[in-house]
């Protein structure tokens, strides 16, 4: 089974992006998707109810997403979310995922995720059509600062 997996990688200052497709795994950085220059600069979120969210570069958090299926369909798609801080899993956060098709300016669609186990959240999603979808995972722990992982899928 492919992943696309979607990983802010703290210990480098960045988010990276590895989409597995058929030719296998390829890098970008974030800012060369544009998905950096949405959510995660924005700070706040509309669908998540989200404000003054940093960027996760720099943070101590490291956010992996996964979809099922691989690569995500426009209907009945789950996103797997690892969070963890200084290397643990992040029990009890709330973390929410929040996704818009600005070319074509349709609505946002995620939601707040549940908690599966400690540090892995699970959120379905419907994109409503196939294509290129931005925005954010946030990640809200009580007692830190909130927050945004951005995020590019090619939905199928």
């Amino acid at each position: 089974m492919a992943v696309i997996a979607v990983v802010a990688v703290v210990a480098f200052g960045g988010a990276f992006f590895v989409f597995s497709g058929d030719d296998g795994p390829t890098t970008t950085t974030a800012g060369s998707g544009g998905a950096a220059g949405s959510a995660g600069e924005a700070g706040e979120d509309q669908l998540c109810g989200v404000e003054g969210a940093g960027p996760v570069d720099g943070s101590p958090y490291e956010v992996t997403v996964a979809s099922e299926p691989d690569p995500p369909t426009p209907r009945d798609t789950t996103f797997e979310v690892a969070v963890d801080r200084d290397g643990q899993p992040v029990s009890g956060a709330t973390v929410c995922l929040s996704l818009d098709m600005t070319e074509m300016s349709h609505e946002a669609s995620g939601g707040q995720a549940e908690e599966t186990e400690p540090g892995r959240y699970e959120v379905g999603v419907d994109f409503g059509m196939r294509g290129t979808w931005e925005g954010a995972v946030f990640v809200t722990e009580p007692g830190q600062t909130p927050v945004a992982a951005p995020v590019t899928f090619d939905v199928q």
